[in-house]
């Protein structure tokens, strides 16, 4: 049993979901498959789980139960460096988020590898944590323009 099946789930979260109406709760530590299926149980129906994988020189496996959407990341999460997204080629993407390094230099790129949506963080941010409304703009307007 790993560290992570044996945490209690946090009422808090499924608490917060309900009452902010949340779409999706993202995870992003080494939850094992029975954390996943308590939490699934635990949340209301509607609301998604997604987990964050890091990659590295190979696509992790994307085999949990109960997981909605995969976020793929560099193996350094929040760095602002993509991974090698040739790793793309030939997989099936309708569940999978890109993220790591996407900015309006390279969103459009990010947009072909035909994943079902774009995580953005550090490459919209003026300085750790602060997201930019211009660089947010820039970013929508290149997509829409795509």
């Amino acid at each position: 049993m790993s560290a992570y099946s044996a945490i209690p789930l946090s009422t808090e979260v499924c608490e917060k979901a309900t009452t902010l109406s949340l779409k999706a709760v993202q995870l992003h530590g080494s939850e094992d498959q029975a954390y996943v299926d308590a939490l699934r149980a635990a949340l209301p129906e509607q609301v998604q789980i997604w987990k964050a994988l890091s990659v590295g020189d190979a696509l992790p496996a994307r085999d949990y139960q109960h997981v909605d959407k995969y976020v793929l990341d560099n193996g350094q999460g929040g760095s602002g460096q993509r991974f090698d997204w040739s790793l793309l080629n030939g997989e099936t993407l309708d569940n999978v988020l890109l993220a790591g390094g996407l900015g309006a230099d390279n969103c459009v790129e990010a947009a072909k590898t035909g994943c079902a949506g774009l995580d953005f963080n550090s490459g919209v941010e003026s300085q750790p944590g602060i997201k930019d409304a211009h660089l947010l703009a820039s970013v929508f307007q290149t997509l829409r323009a795509y």
